[in-house]
């Protein structure tokens, strides 16, 4: 009975993830662009392996985070 909610939670904690890669790229290139503007020396991350490992380190904890929410609201309404 619990297996659902836990594959909910790793689906949520994905979706959540997801929309963060999403909003933190579009923000990134913006600032990237800005600030290239007006401090031309000034570099950022622009390593695609760079940027791939850290999106995947964040689904991966949004894997984690959601299922453990859900582990921890089982236990507390499902004794």
């Amino acid at each position: 009975i619990r297996m659902p909610f836990l594959i909910e939670g790793i689906l949520q904690g994905i979706l959540g993830a997801i929309s963060a890669i999403f909003l933190l790229t579009i923000g990134y290139t913006i600032l990237q662009d800005r600030l290239s503007e007006f401090i031309p020396e000034f570099q950022m991350l622009t390593s695609k392996p760079e940027l791939i490992h850290m999106h995947l380190r964040i689904l991966f904890l949004g894997m984690l985070l959601g299922f453990l929410g859900s582990l921890l609201s089982l236990r507390k309404f499902l004794v």
